[in-house]
């Protein structure tokens, strides 16, 4: 202003690729500022400070004019998302997919693993129930996929990145959801449905981790869908890699997979008549000898 030169401008960069309230509160932020610094630039006020520095008046009035034009607000974004909520939530909405659909699974593999105890060992039957689980995870997976490439029509490249991930993203639901169907039976499916809810608000899709409550925080730190969300995040529309967000899914899942082991191990009882294999492999050297 005091130069008299005729070019200012403020830009804002804004992430789409992220908590869908940060991004439309940026937004709102963003014009409410350019709006201020547009009145304040306004034709009085310029003139005004113009003629404290003592500048003509008809000349502060022709510089006042100028810097009234002068001022530009530029909204840059970066890592932008197509327009419709079906592109900004396909995150979440993948991800809820496949937990859903994990959680359903647990329930039915579970109880099919407690109805055929006696006819195997619990070894056997828990590598069964994961192998099953695999299986669902490929052919599932790739449903959602297929579907979200006629709704969303992500980049072809990616195909197989987001169907290793939503296959992953099965897995590691399946052995988190499964830990209290373990213990419990069908009451752990009751327990599980609260704790999807609080991933709902905690997987980080509409608010970031630092403006979570307590509670939703803590859980955002051991949820599989925040993981995942933030990777397909990274995946579809970031400029960084999700290999951080992949990894934490994968200790999540081994961890899971590792409670649900010792529950197999040592709180479920075997059945009468159930034998180990340790004893099918000493009967069947004896037959033999």
């Amino acid at each position: 202003m005091q130069k008299g030169e005729a070019s200012s401008s403020i830009d804002f960069t804004i992430n789409e690729a992220g908590a869908t309230v940060v991004s439309s509160t940026m937004n709102a932020i963003v014009t409410e500022i350019n709006n201020q610094l547009s009145t304040q630039f306004s034709q009085q006020t310029a003139q005004g400070v113009l003629m404290n520095f003592n500048v003509p008046e008809k000349q502060a009035a022709e510089l006042a004019e100028k810097i009234e034009r002068s001022y530009v607000g530029n909204v840059v974004t970066i890592n932008e998302i197509p327009d419709g909520m079906n592109n900004n939530m396909l995150p979440m909405f993948l991800t809820m997919a496949g937990y859903v659909g994990a959680m359903i699974g647990a329930m039915q593999l579970v109880g099919a693993f407690k109805a055929s105890r006696g006819k195997a060992s619990k070894t056997r039957l828990f590598i069964y129930v994961q192998l099953a689980a695999l299986l669902i995870a490929v052919i599932s997976s790739l449903v959602a996929v297929g579907v979200a490439y006629l709704i969303d029509k992500p980049s072809g490249d990616l195909f197989f990145s987001i169907v290793g991930q939503q296959i992953l993203n099965y897995m590691v639901c399946f052995n988190f959801t499964a830990i209290l169907i373990f213990l419990l039976g069908e009451g752990g499916m009751i327990l599980n449905l609260p704790i999807l809810l609080i991933q709902t608000i905690a997987n980080g899709a509409t608010i970031t981790r630092d403006m979570m409550h307590l509670p939703y925080e803590w859980m955002s730190h051991i949820s599989p869908m925040y993981y995942s969300v933030q990777a397909y995040f990274a995946n579809l529309y970031g400029s960084i890699s999700p290999s951080p967000y992949i990894w934490s899914m994968v200790a999540v899942g081994a961890v899971s997979m590792l409670i649900n082991m010792a529950i197999v191990a040592f709180i479920q009882k075997p059945m009468p008549g159930q034998v180990s294999e340790t004893e099918v492999k000493k009967n069947a050297a004896e037959i033999t000898a």
